[in-house]
């Protein structure tokens, strides 16, 4: 019982370790570069004009497109900001304490609670990861489907219904980054 309380006590401060590494000054060093800019233009043009995106958008010119999922899923954070930019990088920090979160599960699923609890609490605190988790960009939630998606084909051996997550897990992965 003693343990079961430290483990989870580990895991709340690992989240506020990274919960503040990533939230503090937010507002000063947000980070928006060119490909943030296009996509909050697509959100917008989607909440200002309702221009309704079918097909998705052209990936680095080779004739790709990636799916419309994270353009609308930018265009109701844009919505709801009142067409603020800024809210994109609290989405994107919000996704990276996520990612802390699955990665301490995932860890701990796969192998131990010590390898779940190390490797959540380097996720959280090394600066690289901290630097692009506060960048609002398509591959930002790359780390956290991935880990759902990995999590769900490990559970697929034991329960079948886990199937319907991993799929739905690689689709979005699809609609949001061509990696």
């Amino acid at each position: 019982m003693k343990s079961k309380r430290i483990y989870f006590f580990c895991i709340l401060l690992i989240l506020f370790i990274a919960a503040f590494l990533r939230f503090y000054n937010l507002s000063g060093t947000f980070v928006f570069a060119g490909d943030e800019e296009h996509q909050t233009i697509l959100a917008q043009s989607i909440v200002k004009d309702f221009h309704i995106i079918w097909v998705g958008v052209n990936a680095a010119h080779l004739g790709f497109y990636l799916g419309p999922y994270w353009a609308y899923f930018t265009a109701f954070w844009i919505a709801l900001s009142n067409g603020d930019p800024l809210i994109t990088g609290y989405i994107a920090a919000s996704t990276g304490v996520l990612t802390t979160l699955l990665i301490i599960l995932v860890g701990s699923v796969l192998f131990s609670k010590r390898v779940g609890l190390l490797s959540g609490l380097l996720y959280a605190t090394l600066p690289l990861i901290v630097f692009f988790d506060q960048k609002y960009w398509n591959p930002t939630p790359i780390p956290a489907l991935s880990l759902i998606m990995l999590l769900s084909l490990y559970k697929l051996k034991e329960n079948p219904k886990w199937a319907i997550l991993a799929a739905a897990s690689f689709g979005l992965l699809f609609h949001t980054h061509l990696s």
